[in-house]
């Protein structure tokens, strides 16, 4: 009999054992899109989910027109790999923030932040940052997500950006304003949810950025 119960307790050791490989296993598989990178600290920290700026960084803020909270949407975007609550922290507090920086490529060469550009965008990356309380937290490492094979097109004042990677795309919709910047709204699109659910799209906010930190002008 004691020999009996012995087997047994080893036979159920060795399920927990293989329950906690397949487990340590599958959260090795299902990392989140991007990673924590040094970004440093918002230089001059706006209201929460507002307007924040950071030296050659474009940002998107919440301007109160849109559906949900802040949080809500950039909640909404991190959910096609992970479930936000494990891996995102507070990005509508003070201090906090959405910005993004990165090249694209334009067909006809150089962008023009004066004048007239017509050109479509042919390739290039935008990395969304998200400097959320986690970062504020651990000296600066915010979460850096890489979007890749930008498309769309340049067109006078109205500039269209589309990046994507394996779970989603994110789109800029803009209006170059006569001193270099472009402003507009930006969505996403994402193509997967990280427990199966549906996927989850819509507006991620309101955006600025200066046209020469995107593209190369002439």
């Amino acid at each position: 009999m004691k020999n009996t119960l012995n087997i047994l307790l080893i036979a159920i050791l060795g399920l927990a054992l293989t329950a906690c490989s397949d487990k340590k296993s599958k959260t090795r598989i299902d990392m989140y899109r991007g990673d924590r990178v040094g970004v440093g600290g918002p230089v001059s920290p706006g209201a929460p989910g507002s307007q924040v700026s950071m030296s050659t960084l474009g940002y998107i803020y919440n301007n109160g027109g849109y559906g949900g909270t802040f949080q809500d949407r950039v909640d909404g975007f991190i959910s096609a790999t992970n479930d936000p609550l494990q891996v995102l922290g507070y990005v509508d507090i003070q201090g906090t923030g959405l910005y993004f920086n990165g090249q694209l490529n334009l067909q006809n060469g150089s962008f023009n932040p004066y004048g007239y550009t017509n050109s479509e965008i042919r390739g290039g990356q935008i990395n969304l940052i998200i400097f959320d309380s986690v970062a504020l937290e651990n000296g600066g490492y915010g979460l850096e997500i890489p979007l890749g094979n930008a498309t769309g097109r340049v067109n006078g004042n109205q500039v269209e950006i589309t990046v994507g990677d394996n779970y989603g795309t994110v789109t800029f919709y803009g209006m170059l304003s006569t001193g270099g910047m472009i402003t507009g709204d930006v969505s996403y699109k994402n193509t997967a949810h990280w427990n199966g659910g549906t996927p989850a799209q819509g507006s991620l906010g309101r955006f600025e950025v200066n046209a020469c930190n995107l593209f190369r002008c002439q």
